[in-house]
């Protein structure tokens, strides 16, 4: 003999199991498209962009930032940095302004500089394609 509650709790447990179905499916499809970053763009990154960020910039923006919480030295990965678009923007117009390396900080060579605002530039113009 079924409890009077039974037909209840299997239609509750049913109803659970398809709206859970159901949000997976949707919530996937929430998400944005994997991005593509050539392997050009990559072995830039590891080979040239990232050991001058940590150079240049590692001092106040390593692993213990001094008075701002901006760690350039963490993203090992091209697809990690260009993920945070926002911040790859502001590093972009704070060294193409000037502000970034400060005057009395260890400075890029104008070749390193160009080379770090024109991978920055391709990235984020990739990312918004």
């Amino acid at each position: 003999m079924l409890h009077p509650a039974q037909p209840f709790i299997r239609a509750s447990v049913g109803l659970s199991l398809l709206l859970l179905l159901v949000t997976g499916a949707t919530s996937n499809a929430d998400e944005p498209a994997p991005m593509t970053i050539s392997a050009e763009s990559r072995e830039l990154f590891e080979k040239q962009i990232q050991p001058l960020l940590v150079k240049t910039c590692g001092e106040c923006h390593g692993k213990i930032p001094k008075d701002n919480d901006l760690d350039l030295t963490s993203f090992g990965s091209a697809r990690a940095i260009i993920a945070k678009t926002k911040t790859l923007t502001n590093i972009a117009e704070r060294v193409r302004g000037g502000d970034m390396p400060p005057k009395d900080a260890p400075q890029p060579s104008e070749a390193e500089r160009e080379q770090l605002l024109g991978w920055i530039t391709a990235a984020l113009d990739a990312e918004a394609a």
